[in-house]
């Protein structure tokens, strides 16, 4: 079925209205559908978040399954962060799950005056993308078994822990700009990460993002890389201070679509 012209602008307007993304993209280059979505917890906590597939002309029952990949933002923010990659994603054939963080943006408990601590926020991350793992599983377009992970700050640290626990459901894991709350716990070092890339800027936070991207980079298992980057941009901002990141992350994805 082909996509008319109104119906692609109407589905930028859509999407500009939720996630800015960087002007020089057009109604043409977002060939996507994105619907709002929300799935409980365990323990019965229901988590917001948005759905971003790509279109495809081929939407009968034969149409090849994409791989997914879960956006983890930083604490204090919200998906629409994630504006600044989604559309790469996308245009790259991959299906894209953005929750709010647990406490955050549409995840909030509306009786809450102030959202959870880093610490319970660690403590709930890995039930949370379990929850986002279980929603993908009954979605027909994704492939469940070709999942990847991204997170920034915060959401890096729930990345890596989610890499040891649910290595079986994860295929492989993006680690931007982690806290340093994480390693400073130590907790970190039973939890047998593997197949992680890091990127970090040599001087955030006063250099100690960069101590913990190498700290936890040294106690994850191969296949795992370290990419250090100048200056002092910490989460969200490496994407703008360093916008090659975009290809390393894609690439380190890569293999997924074949996979």
């Amino acid at each position: 079925m082909k996509t008319s012209p109104h119906h692609c602008l109407c589905l930028f307007i859509l999407f500009l209205a939720y996630f800015p993304v960087p002007s020089r993209l057009s109604a043409q280059d977002l060939e996507l559908s994105m619907q709002e979505i929300s799935y409980p917890a365990k323990d019965g906590v229901t988590i917001s978040a948005s759905w971003v597939v790509p279109k495809n002309e081929n939407s009968g029952k034969e149409a090849a399954k994409f791989p997914v990949i879960i956006l983890l933002h930083d604490y204090g923010l919200n998906r629409r962060d994630w504006g600044i990659m989604i559309p790469d994603f996308v245009q790259q054939g991959f299906g894209v799950l953005v929750p709010d963080l647990r406490g955050h943006g549409q995840s909030r408990d509306t009786g809450a005056s102030s959202p959870p601590s880093i610490e319970e926020i660690l403590k709930t991350g890995v039930v949370d993308v379990e929850a986002a793992l279980k929603w993908i599983k009954f979605q027909k377009k994704a492939d469940a078994k070709r999942v990847a992970l991204v997170g920034v700050g915060v959401g890096g640290d729930i990345t890596y822990l989610c890499s040891g626990v649910l290595k079986k459901k994860i295929r492989t894991s993006v680690v931007i700009s982690p806290s340093d709350t994480l390693v400073s716990g130590g907790e970190f070092i039973n939890f047998n990460a593997q197949g992680i890339l890091f990127l970090a800027s040599l001087t955030s936070r006063g250099g100690l993002g960069m101590i913990a991207a190498e700290t936890l980079e040294k106690f994850t298992k191969d296949p795992k890389k370290l990419l250090p980057y100048t200056g002092d941009a910490h989460g969200f901002a490496l994407f703008y201070k360093h916008p090659q990141i975009k290809r390393a992350i894609l690439d380190w994805l890569s293999f997924l679509k074949h996979a």
